[in-house]
């Protein structure tokens, strides 16, 4: 089956050659927006433990890895802990990692994450890449 004329130009037009033999897609900065950044280690990574407890939100870390793009956040005790983006909020309200868990978020060192225990405190590790 053969497309209809009006859509094989338009099927056409979405193409560019770009070189002997080699054709790319057509696009203009009319058609999307955006940056564009890698993601995992590319520059360094850094391993830090930091207190938290069940009364205020602590900074995951207490100083960020300069031009993070990926951070992890590991529970190896045996409390339930929260992490917020808003040292704030008045309760023990957030995600949830529980005791022995962990989570990894895609995120640049100007977002600060904060921790709080469910009890007493605790020692959560932080690995950060960039």
């Amino acid at each position: 089956m053969s497309l209809p004329l009006p859509l094989n130009d338009r099927e056409y037009q979405k193409f560019i050659d770009i070189a002997p033999g080699e054709t790319a897609v057509r696009v203009s900065g009319a058609n999307f927006s955006g940056t564009v950044s890698i993601s995992g280690l590319s520059i360094a990574g850094k391993i830090s433990t930091v207190t938290i407890n069940s009364i205020t939100w602590t900074a995951l870390p207490l100083a960020s890895l300069t031009a993070r793009n990926g951070i992890s956040v590991h529970n190896q005790t045996n409390t339930q802990m929260k992490i917020n983006y808003d040292n704030t909020e008045p309760g023990y309200v957030g995600p949830i990692i529980n005791s022995g868990g962990e989570r990894y978020y895609d995120i640049r060192d100007t977002i600060i994450l904060y921790g709080k225990c469910q009890a007493g405190t605790i020692d959560v590790v932080i690995e950060e890449l960039s």
